[in-house]
């Protein structure tokens, strides 16, 4: 896992970056400051995005030799394989949904510790690609995590040591006006469903299907 980490810069400086990483395009979208003593450093932010499909599929192969970001026990596609495959046991008509689980994190590599962006920078580097919908689910399994340990006290007991850690630095429990503001979006069930899975698939005993499995579906709801 690759983790962008703050360096000294003069403030006075401001600084646009446009490379290009494999086949993504990779932007620097924000820049935050913070002072230490009488230092300044920067966190960058990072949006990657995907032209095509193809793109996406080549990524996942690139995740199936990644460690994973929550544990040493598995690759980060290991855990999307096995998300997608609880999705299509527990929703086998909502495809979008299934996609959804199985990439919610391919954003991890491009994160730092906690990882309190990947999901946001997840569903912009498939908005265009797959659709608004599952642009959605992506950002919302972390929303959706909150949502869960505040309504659910019992669900905390569920989540990895990992997850338990990074809730902190997603933001914690909701307050009630999230709360009300999450349910009011359009997907936020399918969010949870999605969530559900995600906290189920860490076994890295699992056996279920390959990425081979889910290459015509991920084509299939190509918008390019």
């Amino acid at each position: 896992m690759v983790a962008h980490r703050p360096r000294a810069v003069n403030p006075k400086i401001s600084v646009l970056l446009r490379l290009s990483l494999s086949q993504c395009h990779l932007n620097v979208i924000s820049m935050a400051y913070r002072t230490e003593g009488h230092s300044f450093h920067a966190l960058e932010l990072f949006m990657h995005t995907f032209a095509n499909t193809q793109e996406l599929v080549e990524h996942l192969v690139v995740l199936n030799t990644t460690m994973s970001a929550e544990s040493a026990k598995f690759f980060e596609l290991d855990h999307g394989l096995q998300c997608a495959a609880l999705l299509e046991k527990s929703d086998p008509s909502d495809i979008e949904l299934q996609v959804a689980g199985l990439i919610h994190d391919l954003a991890h590599p491009w994160d730092g510790p906690g990882q309190p962006r990947h999901a946001t920078m997840g569903a912009e580097a498939v908005r265009t690609i797959l659709g608004d919908r599952v642009a959605a689910l992506i950002e919302g399994h972390v929303p959706a995590k909150r949502f869960l340990v505040t309504t659910r006290p019992e669900y905390r007991a569920l989540l990895s040591e990992d997850s338990i850690m990074t809730l902190a630095a997603q933001g914690g429990d909701f307050t009630d006006v999230e709360i009300n503001e999450f349910t009011a979006q359009p997907w936020w069930e399918a969010m949870v469903a999605l969530r559900i899975a995600d906290d189920g698939a860490k076994d890295p005993h699992a056996v279920v299907p390959p990425l081979e499995h889910w290459i015509d579906a991920i084509h299939s709801l190509s918008k390019v």
